[in-house]
């Protein structure tokens, strides 16, 4: 390979000075090289792993955040719902309880008028018991 065609980054330059397959001709890497070739990708690979992990956290907090907003929206629409029926009992027993009431009257109004009937009952048969007692009274 010619100066031009030489790899920029780290560890491609650093396996480059280390081989070069262009030409055939082998350099003698050190473990010094080797070691130095194996922390830049390790450093590498933990860099890319911890960019992965920020990037996961980064989107479960962001799913977390609509879950959150769609639970908050859930909560409120089951709050408005229980509002509408808690409204809608108190409707239904006041209706309920007016109708008890209208009922309580009638059978009052009721009540009053067997009481008045039995009273004429009870004036007829006095009148029947007294003109009994007269007419035997008269037969003597």
């Amino acid at each position: 390979m010619t100066p031009e065609n030489q790899p920029e980054n780290g560890i491609a330059k650093k396996a480059y000075g280390i081989i070069k397959a262009g030409g055939h001709s082998f350099k003698r890497a050190t473990l010094g090289d080797i070691y130095t070739l194996i922390d830049e990708r390790s450093n590498e690979a933990r860099e890319h792993r911890e960019e992965n992990f920020r990037y996961l956290n980064t989107r479960i907090d962001s799913q977390v955040g609509e879950v959150r907003q769609e639970l908050g929206k859930v909560t409120q629409r089951i709050d408005t719902l229980a509002d509408r029926m808690d409204n809608r009992i108190d409707i239904l027993s006041q209706k309920i309880d007016d109708q008890i009431g209208k009922v309580n009257q009638r059978i009052d109004t009721l009540g009053q008028k067997m009481d008045d009937q039995i009273g004429k009952v009870n004036q007829r048969l006095d009148s029947i018991m007294q003109i009994l007692i007269d007419l035997s009274k008269q037969k003597i």
